[in-house]
């Protein structure tokens, strides 16, 4: 191995500045690995939320078609008007569509 005596101190400069770089580049790993978790808690939160969600859609449905058949019944007996079974249709038809998106969003 041959070392240059007279160099300036140009070797060392070298390495000095090396170990800055590693220092900045073990900084911004460390900085982008707390980002990417975070990121990650937080869709594991919005999935997770999201499920719930999806299954309160499915009791909401369930309620609502059970509400429509009720409506529709007490209107075929003349206990209801066309407006309440309309009302209820819409509220089951609003359900569904709500179960579909968040559906979309889980897949």
């Amino acid at each position: 191995m041959r070392f240059n005596i007279w160099d300036s101190g140009k070797a060392s400069g070298a390495y000095a500045q090396s170990l800055n770089d590693f220092s900045i580049a073990e900084l911004e790993y460390s900085k982008r690995l707390k980002e990417m978790k975070a990121k990650l808690r937080s869709l594991i939160y919005d999935y997770s939320a999201s499920v719930e969600e999806y299954k309160a859609n499915i009791e909401a449905q369930s309620l609502a078609s059970e509400s429509y058949t009720i409506a529709l019944t007490s209107f075929e007996s003349g206990a209801a008007s066309l407006i309440q079974v309309n009302d209820a249709e819409l509220f089951l038809t609003s359900t569904k569509l709500q179960r579909r998106r968040v559906f979309t969003i889980l897949r």
